[in-house]
């Protein structure tokens, strides 16, 4: 049995898939990874098929997020702009989907549905983030009140604005695939009459699952399989922070913000004013260097280090909020911040909050009131409160979701 999974997102949104490909070929089925053209290394390195997909990785992410101005190219509306601007797109999922017995798309992948539809193969949803309705709360606005009914219907209002984002592609597609116009009144929930098996990627210690979801319908925890090899860059980092009484890590991941550099530049500002040190990742060197050359010595560049190998020895960790990092603050019993660039980062920024993880997050796009900046950095270093929260739920939080993942899956999908 084959299964693709239609993966579009920055590295960290694609990662848990090719994880999830590593297990599923451990239990004997064929698995294919299709994305965009730079995973194709990363794919092959792990032991994956590849199939192309039309596009980049940096656009995607700098569009949908971190330069968004929801302009007709930028935010929801240019999901439209994306597709459209790669004519190749249609045959890269016709090429990516034929033999399949099996899609598992994510959010940015669910135009594969159609391709699904027509070829009479089964469909698996799964997400970083909760994109049900539900009055619990709304996962794309994170500042309504929440057990409300217009968390219900922000809910139902942002799958349907994702619907009319892209129809005009969409109906395009279906007309070459032989398939009726699609509409926003239509569910990507079913298929064929049924309920589509739907993961996702969180633990319900983070966020609660509504009651009222039916059951195909499972929170499986992240996605994560844990990287135990301690390489020369990862001592350096260790050994830095066994030199230093206190220790944040500040990072952003693959996001594209066109003022990244101010935005590292005041949180170290406020943490050295603090008396604490400082990692952060190596594409900050030139600003560090510009800005910070005579405490350099309390500020650590550090390339890509598994986060599992580290974060339980910081004081605290300011990120962007993607379900990755927030799990694995978790996991760490560290407390967080949450920079919120765009989409989900909102809710899981507020969940940190709601949970008594760390303080409220700070909106970016939005002008920074730099009184309120230094304010909720401070807090999240000098509160000890946040500190015991984060350690205590980090003993309830899912270690196994991969493996609870594959689980399901081989149970709904038997070889």
């Amino acid at each position: 049995m084959r299964i693709t999974a239609i993966t579009l997102g920055s590295y960290g949104d694609i990662m848990p898939f090719m994880l999830l490909g590593q297990e599923l070929i451990k239990r004997g089925y064929k698995y294919r990874l299709a994305s965009f053209e730079s995973l194709r290394p990363k794919a092959y390195e792990m032991g994956l098929e590849f199939s192309k997909i039309s596009g980049d990785m940096d656009e995607l992410v700098g569009v949908l997020l971190g330069n968004s101005d929801n302009t007709k190219k930028a935010g929801m509306n240019g999901l439209e702009y994306l597709i459209s601007k790669y004519p190749g797109l249609y045959d890269d999922l016709d090429r990516a989907v034929k033999d399949s017995d099996v899609l598992i798309y994510m959010q940015f992948g669910a135009i594969a549905y159609h391709f699904a539809q027509k070829y009479g193969i089964e469909v698996i949803r799964s997400m970083a983030f909760p994109f049900e309705n539900t009055k619990c709360y709304a996962a794309m606005m994170d500042t309504l009140t929440r057990n409300s009914i217009k968390c219900y219907l922000l809910n139902v209002m942002c799958e349907k604005m994702m619907a009319y984002a892209v129809r005009h592609t969409v109906n395009d597609f279906r007309k070459r695939l032989g398939l009726k116009s699609w509409n926003i009144f239509k569910s990507y929930k079913k298929l064929r009459g049924k309920r589509i098996l739907t993961l996702y990627q969180f633990d319900e210690v983070l966020a609660d699952r509504d009651k009222k979801w039916k059951d195909n319908i499972y929170l499986t925890g992240n996605w994560i399989k844990q990287d135990k090899t301690i390489k020369p860059e990862t001592e350096k980092l260790l050994d830095f922070i066994d030199k230093h009484e206190k220790v944040i890590y500040v990072g952003f991941g693959s996001m594209n913000y066109a003022h990244m550099d101010e935005l590292y530049a005041r949180v170290i500002w406020i943490a050295l004013h603090e008396g604490r040190s400082v990692i952060l990742p190596k594409y900050e060197e030139k600003m560090v260097n510009e800005r910070f050359s005579a405490s350099k010595d309390k500020i650590l560049l550090a390339g890509f280090t598994p986060y599992e190998q580290f974060f339980d020895r910081l004081e605290c960790v300011i990120h962007h909020g993607g379900n990755g990092t927030v799990h694995a603050c978790l996991r760490a019993g560290v407390p967080q911040l949450v920079m919120v660039f765009g989409a989900d980062q909102a809710f899981w920024g507020g969940q940190c909050y709601y949970r008594g993880l760390g303080p409220k997050p700070v909106f970016i796009k939005k002008p920074i009131d730099e009184a309120e900046f230094r304010e909720k950095v401070t807090d999240l270093m000098v509160n000890d409160n946040y500190k015991k929260c984060s350690q205590r739920l980090s003993n309830k939080v899912t270690s196994d979701g991969l493996v609870r993942a594959a689980d399901i899956i081989e149970r709904r999908f038997p070889l």
